[in-house]
């Protein structure tokens, strides 16, 4: 049988994390500009580094000069006109789109942070609202694009398992279907890579020694190392949050596809057992004794209405039922005594007072 199935915020959050990855797995390669010169096989990218953080070490001449004086080195290892030295320069000191693209994925797929809406919901409107409570955040535009989207969360996909899912017997059939469709996309990232103090200090850390190369060599400030760094760090500790919360998820689904499952079996398993016949003796004491408890009784009410409740309750003819109450009820031990052990447990695990006595008349 075909399913139409929806798995539009299932897709699109898969499409997040392994973007996410492939951030996270692109870093050191962006990373890598100033340590592909010091470690290149060639001599004139080598001797160009040297030059590079000489220059950027020198304290004794200006910003300008310092770049003025890169721009001619470039010159001279590339064999090149100043203005083209200039482009190789301003390529390698570039990360703008690295960082940008980092910026974009961390908040499509952060887990911690949800915006409601405002009066002014556009682009223009959620970039005002961002500079004023998110100062450090360079890239505005691209945070309210992402905020507009309305990107999906785990939540998102487990209200959308169930929307799928309507009925309670195919639980496990989804869960097989989503599980697959899961597959490969549920990472666990070495955080230990990205772990804030290791990027900082770590000196065996990779990303450490590519961050302490480009600030040698000047490619990169402080303030962008630090930011590039930072949204590293909470990247890399979402995406395992969220590939962890998926996980979950799908474990609970399980559980609840179990429990599903055992219901049901317990429930045809009632529905087969072959009901056995009670003695209506038994059951009409039983009314009788009920009714008394709710003020009911001889006493105050006539006993032909008190046996036309049983009867209506019972489903049995009212003129028998009748006969047997007015003569008065008397019980065989030998076959009322099951009945009436059954009726009693009943009556205590609800914690009422009322008892049948087997050897007195009704």
């Amino acid at each position: 049988m075909a399913m139409n199935i929806n798995f539009d915020k299932t897709d699109r959050l898969i499409q997040i994390i392994d973007e996410a990855v492939r951030v996270l797995n692109s870093a050191e390669y962006n990373l890598g500009r100033a340590f592909k010169l010091k470690n290149s096989p060639n001599e004139k990218p080598k001797k160009l580094y040297d030059e590079l953080v000489k220059i950027t070490s020198n304290k004794n001449i200006s910003e300008d000069e310092k770049r003025q004086n890169k721009i001619t080195v470039y010159s001279i290892a590339y064999n090149c006109d100043e203005e083209k030295a200039c482009s190789l320069l301003e390529e390698h000191c570039n990360f703008t789109d690295f960082s940008k693209w980092v910026c974009k994925v961390y908040w499509e797929i952060q887990p911690y942070i949800t915006f409601n809406s405002q009066n002014d919901n556009s682009v223009e409107g959620w970039i005002k609202f961002l500079g004023k409570h998110y100062k450090g955040e360079k890239y505005l535009e691209s945070i309210a694009n992402v905020i507009i989207n309305n990107e999906p969360r785990v939540k998102d996909i487990e209200n959308e398992f169930w929307m799928n899912c309507t009925d309670v017997l195919s639980i496990d059939s989804f869960c097989n279907i989503y599980r697959e469709r899961w597959r490969n996309h549920l990472y666990c990232i070495k955080e230990t890579d990205f772990d804030m103090d290791a990027m900082l200090f770590d000196d065996k850390n990779r990303l450490h020694q590519l961050f302490a190369e480009l600030l040698r060599c000047g490619f990169i400030t402080e303030k962008e190392k630090d930011y590039i760094l930072t949204k590293l760090y909470h990247l890399a500790h979402a995406t395992n949050y969220v590939c962890e919360s998926i996980v979950e998820l799908l474990k609970k689904l399980r559980a609840s596809a179990i429990s599903a499952t055992k219901e049901s079996k317990e429930a045809t398993e009632t529905a087969n057992s072959p009901i056995v016949a009670k003695s209506s003796k038994v059951q009409l004491v039983a009314i009788i004794e009920i009714l008394k408890v709710a003020g009911i009784d001889k006493s105050n009410t006539d006993l032909t209405k008190i046996v036309r409740i049983a009867a209506f309750i019972m489903g049995k003819s009212y003129k028998g039922l009748y006969n047997d109450a007015n003569k008065g009820i008397s019980f065989n031990k030998s076959f009322h005594q099951k009945d009436i052990d059954e009726i009693n447990q009943l009556f205590k695990d609800v914690n009422s007072a009322i008892n049948i006595d087997i050897n007195k008349d009704y």
